[in-house]
């Protein structure tokens, strides 16, 4: 059975230097230095092609308290994810989710304090055969652990995101990585004092790296690294204090790692053997796992707010959000709220349409919405962003017109400018008609007076762009939006 070295990372959140939440204190146990010495002996040290990718299969598992509170938003599941494709990009190493995310309700692994929880968690659910990802509120009061060559991985959900590292510092340790300060966990070094030849019995890394091969890491392209604790990195990514190695030669840390405990602006980059260790743990310690052939067709997410647009008005007693088709989606995750940082929501749902039929808002208010595909492989730009838009006041009376009572043909079309517009059940009436691209930039505007009462046929010349377009039609004080792909 192979044997499981743990790494954990102990983060107290602090407010540094405006980067906003960062680890303030690491605690990580002492990795058995023969241990992982054998574990690096292991690797075939294989040299990879610059053009081959490995595509890494993810099962997504986001923990929510008993009643199931405190999921982690899937649109930030997504800008997680986006950020690790991002880091591991440059090394021809890409992830993928597959099958659908888990939500579990346990908040004695959302909010868990031992590791016998944790693994407990990882036992009752991991999926064989994929890197299992596990997200909770509280990792035993850390942004993250995993094991060394293991399949699975508890993250802190205030330590993701775009602008964090914590998701490829710990897939690093699942793929075999240690920190680049190997052997200095739990350990602060005091610069007043000489710096010892050894450290928690490992060999302490000399600035001219000639015992590489012996000392903290084994990479010999990784430099030697004293600080187990979270710093700042400084003008070129460096340490602000200069150390001593134990020949007494200077130097200053290099931040640029992610397996360094540098902030997050620092953590930027993988070194050659790393990488090498990394795709060598993965097609031979976890062989079967990963493929050199993309999961399947690789489309790039693209999705727009089709109705309401941005500002857009709407009828408060029913109307229906349209948003863009994406390829590959597996679903939608709505969001409707009055309030632009969605505090407390009207309307939450998944669905696989494209449209979803609001019923009984407040007339005369402002509320926002906001649309995320989600997709197993392309995560970035996964959002429409969040739309603003207003309900109408109606009076007692007022004509409520229905979207089905508006029809406008045809909804793609190759070069021509002309479109036709069938109203029913609408008469006596004025109806401005408008053309705006999915930034929400008008491109033109026509006016159309009504007078039959069950059926009128207008036929109009628009600037269509290529791309989409969306004819906003209004009528009286409501809003309909249609769109129109020109190809």
């Amino acid at each position: 059975m192979k044997k499981l070295i743990p790494v954990f990372i102990f983060w107290q959140l602090v407010i540094s230097q405006g980067f906003g939440q960062t680890p303030d204190i690491c605690a990580t146990p002492n990795i058995p230095f023969a241990e992982y010495k054998a574990l690096r002996q292991s690797d075939l040290r294989l040299e990879f092609r610059a053009d081959t990718i490995i595509y890494v299969p993810l099962t997504i598992h986001i923990v929510g308290d008993d009643e199931g509170n405190g999921y982690y938003e899937p649109q930030n599941v997504m800008n997680s994810l986006c950020r690790l494709n991002a880091d591991y990009e440059p090394y021809k190493i890409q992830f993928y989710v597959r099958g659908d995310w888990h939500y579990i309700n346990s908040s004695r692994w959302y909010d868990h304090d031992t590791y016998s929880k944790g693994q407990e968690m990882f036992s009752a659910n991991n999926v064989p055969r994929t890197m299992n990802c596990y997200i909770v509120k509280n990792p035993k009061g850390a942004c993250g652990y995993a094991y060394i060559n293991s399949y699975n991985m508890a993250l802190g959900k205030n330590c993701l995101g775009s602008g964090n590292s914590t998701w490829s510092h710990e897939m690093g340790h699942a793929l075999s990585l240690p920190h680049t300060f190997n052997g200095w966990e739990g350990t602060t070094i005091n610069t007043s004092n000489p710096t010892p030849a050894t450290i928690n019995g490992h060999e302490v890394e000399k600035a001219d790296s000639s015992n590489c091969t012996t000392a903290a890491d084994l990479f010999c392209d990784t430099p030697p690294d004293y600080l187990s604790f979270r710093w700042n990195c400084s003008t070129g990514m460096q340490s602000a204090t200069t150390y001593r190695d134990p020949n007494g030669r200077t130097f200053k840390v290099d931040g640029k790692n992610f397996m360094s405990y540098s902030d997050d602006v620092c953590a930027t980059i993988f070194s050659t053997g790393q990488v090498n260790a990394m795709k060598n743990n993965l097609l031979f310690a976890k062989a079967g796992m990963s493929t050199f052939e993309p999961p399947y067709e690789l489309d790039t997410i693209s999705i727009a707010a089709v109705n309401p647009i941005l500002n857009g008005s709407v009828n408060p007693d029913s109307f229906a959000i349209q948003w863009t088709k994406v390829p590959n989606a597996s679903k939608y995750y709505l969001r409707l709220s009055k309030f632009s940082d969605f505090i407390t929501f009207d309307t939450i749902l998944f669905t696989q349409d494209t449209s979803v039929v609001i019923k009984k808002l407040l007339p005369s208010r402002r509320y926002y919405y906001t649309v995320t595909a989600l997709n197993n492989f392309s995560f970035c730009n996964s959002s429409t962003g969040v739309i603003r838009f207003n309900t109408n006041t109606l009076g007692a009376g007022s004509n409520i017109v229905n979207d089905l009572d508006i029809n406008i043909f045809p909804s793609l079309t190759t070069g021509q400018k002309s479109i036709s517009i069938e109203f029913f059940n609408i008469k006596n009436t004025s109806v401005l008609v408008e053309l705006f691209n999915p930034l929400g930039i008008k491109l033109g505007e026509k006016s159309i007076d009504i007078f039959n009462p069950e059926y009128s046929i207008s036929e109009l010349n628009l600037p269509l762009e290529t791309g989409m377009n969306i004819v906003r039609i209004k009528i009286g004080n409501q809003y309909i939006s249609k769109k129109i792909i020109k190809l």
